[in-house]
């Protein structure tokens, strides 16, 4: 028995048929290439009847081959076909189209006279309705639901729910949740070919929400979204479990690269491209130069410096509407400060830890002095510490990228700190502040700071003090020369000679790059001896603070992928991580350095 099968571009309609049938519509015709289908589908734009006729006409004659594409003037009118495939035209749907179908134009004659049979099993054509191109109103009722286009911020979505959550006995409760939360109300199969049938296919090469499945299945960074999912499930009373282990897709992840489909491998092609060029261009537009950092999309500069960061990945994912996607400020959780004693007026010492000018003139910090109680007060003393000639702060300030932080002092006596930024006594609401976000208030409603371009992404102010027990490690710069006259290759990749013999941040960071290194087991070990010498090996260390150390190295160090990472990217990453977790040497851990290493990998990276 025959078929059919039909869809729209814009108000022209396509008809598919099987092209064993003897019989095709009658009508006007010339040659058509289904070859071509796909690139006839991104030419035809939001244009008039008139000019799509022409179109399609002109691109038709250029394309004469085997099949018959019927066009008729569109001063016809023409037949409403069916709705029958409301996300066929999805951002996909080409991957599903059957190579030995055919598509042809129709007109309001041909498809009266047309023989082909339709779904229901007769060649009644009773619930074809002719449109009234007089009327707007009629247009926009008989005109078919818009497919919708997939965000990332969707993707991103599905990852965390396919990842972690297992729907194994009720294929509807992932769809069910996804709709619920991003406001839609798209069909189950669609959520699920999306995913299964689209994601997994092409794999994290073209679409770059899949790399949080490269992210270590404990990581903290993405529990919030994970209850929150389990609590909106508990509330629809939708049967969804966590995953005890992580998901394997095997050789079915991206294997589109390797499809023998020509089709499959050229639209393949197409996502990298789209993907490779959206990160460029979303590099280019922010900085001069661009990576993944920490799970959150930075930028710093000051009067001589600029640095940008991109990720796609962690905490993008929240409880989206389509009306907007609110904006978001990850946590970080590891910082630096650096300082040199006797040169600057925050006061250090290992008893009392860290002690603002301002505060230590008063003789330290007392409950009332919170600046919550005063929140005019507060910007007074934001724009006093921002300001070069604002006298004794009561901030201490920290870094939250390496390079930038080793930066600013190069003398021997130099010391830095490494800071838990998500402690406990560092995290209350009144404690912890974004120079970025601060900023942004002084400048559009205060009309300050307009004399510098600073940005502040990579500061944060913690007020008046951090106390011992949130610092985790301090070093010095006479300790890491040490470490590099120890060890030649720890010596090449930090390249010490380069900021003692350079003084911005961004020259520093240009010549590391010229030396072009790349991620090898020697690299990977000496990073792991690097995490040593700043004391991520303390047993209060956690698996994110190791994480984020990988990530700012590699970041601010531009360490690339090696020429082995090319083909099997999880075997030689594990390899690698055998190799770091050597460097750092920390016998008994309550997690896995190995993975904290691969995270923070990933997160550096666009693999």
């Amino acid at each position: 028995m025959s078929w059919t099968l039909d869809t729209r571009f814009n108000n022209v309609y396509v008809y598919v048929y099987d092209s064993s049938e003897s019989s095709r519509p009658s009508g006007l015709g010339v040659d058509y290439d289904v070859e071509s289908v796909g690139l006839l589908e991104e030419r035809l734009e939001e244009r008039s009847e008139e000019s799509i006729f022409q179109q399609l006409k002109a691109f038709a004659e250029r394309s004469r081959n085997s099949s018959l594409l019927s066009v008729v003037s569109p001063t016809d009118s023409l037949y409403d076909i069916s709705d029958s495939l409301d996300d066929y035209t999805d951002v996909d749907s080409d991957d599903y189209m059957n190579d030995d179908m055919e598509y042809e134009m129709i007109s309001s004659t041909s498809v009266a006279e047309t023989p082909c049979p339709r779904h229901t099993e007769t060649n009644s054509t009773a619930n074809n309705t002719r449109l009234d191109f007089t009327s707007i109103t009629a247009l926009r009722h008989e005109e078919r639901k818009k497919s919708h286009k997939w965000s990332s911020e969707d993707r991103l979505l599905l990852s965390c729910l396919y990842r972690w959550f297992d729907s194994s006995t009720d294929t509807t409760a992932i769809p069910r949740i996804f709709n619920t939360l991003t406001s839609l109300n798209l069909k189950y199969s669609t959520i699920r070919r999306q995913f299964e049938d689209s994601m997994v296919l092409f794999g994290p090469d073209a679409y770059p929400e899949l790399r949080i499945f490269y992210s270590a299945f404990d990581d903290p960074r993405y529990e919030d979204i994970l209850a929150m999912i389990s609590s909106e499930a508990k509330k629809l009373k939708i049967h969804l479990p966590r995953r005890l282990g992580d998901v394997d897709f095997g050789p079915a992840f991206g294997k589109a690269r390797r499809a023998r489909s020509k089709r499959t491998r050229e639209r393949y092609n197409d996502l990298v491209r789209r993907a490779q060029l959206l990160a460029a261009q979303t590099s280019r537009s922010l900085s001069q130069r661009s990576t993944a950092f920490g799970g959150c999309l930075l930028a710093s500069q000051d009067v001589t410096d600029q640095f940008v960061v991109a990720d796609e990945n962690a905490k993008s994912i929240q409880r989206i509407r389509r009306s907007r996607y609110e904006t978001f400020t990850p946590n970080m959780y590891l910082a630096f400060r650096i300082w040199v004693d006797g040169e600057n007026w925050t006061i250090y010492n290992p008893n009392d830890g860290f002690i603002s000018a301002r505060f230590a003139e008063l003789g330290g910090l007392h409950d009332e002095d919170a600046p919550v109680m005063c929140p005019r007060l507060l910007k007074s003393h934001i724009h006093q510490h921002l300001h070069p000639t604002g006298g004794p702060s009561p901030f201490v300030s920290v870094f939250v990228n390496l390079l930038q932080t080793m930066a600013k002092y190069r003398t021997p006596n130099t010391r830095i700190a490494v800071i838990d930024l998500a402690h406990h006594s560092l995290s209350a609401g009144d404690k912890k502040f974004h120079v970025r976000d601060k900023l942004a208030d002084l400048r559009s409603n205060h009309n300050l700071m307009q004399w510098t371009r600073y940005k502040g992404f990579f500061e944060f102010l913690l007020w008046g003090d951090i106390p011992p027990a949130a610092i985790l490690h301090v070093t010095s710069w006479s300790d890491l020369t040490r470490l590099a006259s120890t060890d030649p290759d720890v010596a090449h990749i930090l390249s010490l000679p380069i900021f003692e013999r350079l003084n911005t941040s961004s020259r520093i960071a240009k010549h590391i790059a010229r030396k072009a290194l790349a991620l090898d087991d020697n690299t990977a070990r000496s990073i792991g001896v690097l995490a040593r010498a700043f004391g991520l090996d303390n047993p209060t260390v956690k698996s994110r603070h190791v994480a984020d150390f990988v990530a700012t190295f590699i970041e601010g160090w531009s360490i690339r992928s090696s020429s082995r990472l090319s083909n099997n990217k999880a075997t030689i990453l594990n390899a690698l991580a055998v190799s770091f977790a050597a460097g750092l040497n920390r016998p008994e851990t309550p997690f896995d350095p190995k993975a904290a290493f691969v995270d923070g990998v990933i997160r550096a990276w666009t693999l």
